[in-house]
């Protein structure tokens, strides 16, 4: 199954729908491209001055990825007090700090949002993704400069994501 692009238009009114933790979940995927999983693999330590610090489980890699200065102030009250080692999100009933969110937590929380906005299509938080390769592509105008940041293998790969907005509008996905 695949994930569809969420138009800009609609990307507030989801995110409205959810909690403080959710929307700081939300944000990261948003701002930094990155897959859930390894949003929720973050340790306190990785957050840096609006920076974070990133180990893409897919590719093995390391990446920094930039977030906005809101976005930082936001993630360090939330993790303040908290031991460098912890998890930023970690499960429910956890005050150790040991195990994180479950992805299908967020997963859930996500698309249960999109449908109490009343949206039919399959938006889920690698939608995420692809708003971010849009917007890149859309600063840029570069498909090399949006695969290297995503880490995508092949161009082909790439040019699915940073086109989605046109491609799901045209149904030609």
């Amino acid at each position: 199954m695949r994930s569809e692009y969420i138009p800009e238009d609609r990307l507030g009114r989801i995110r409205s729908r959810l909690g403080t933790r959710d929307k700081l979940i939300f944000d990261l995927c948003v701002e930094t491209g990155t897959r859930i999983d390894d949003i929720l693999d973050l340790r306190c330590w990785q957050i840096h001055d609006k920076k974070l610090v990133i180990l893409e489980s897919k590719t093995n890699q390391i990446r920094a990825s930039t977030i906005s200065e809101d976005l930082h102030e936001r993630l360090r009250g939330y993790v303040s007090g908290r031991h460098n080692l912890s998890f930023v999100f970690p499960g429910k009933g956890r005050p150790d700090q040991r195990r994180k969110i479950n992805r299908s937590t967020f997963w859930r929380h996500m698309t249960e949002a999109a449908t109490l906005c009343g949206y039919k299509e399959r938006y889920t938080p690698h939608s995420l993704r692809k708003v971010y390769a849009v917007r890149q592509f859309h600063k840029t105008r570069s498909l090399e400069a949006v695969r290297k940041d995503l880490g995508h293998k092949h161009l082909s790969t790439t040019m699915l994501y940073a086109w989605s907005d046109r491609i799901d509008d045209l149904g030609l996905y």
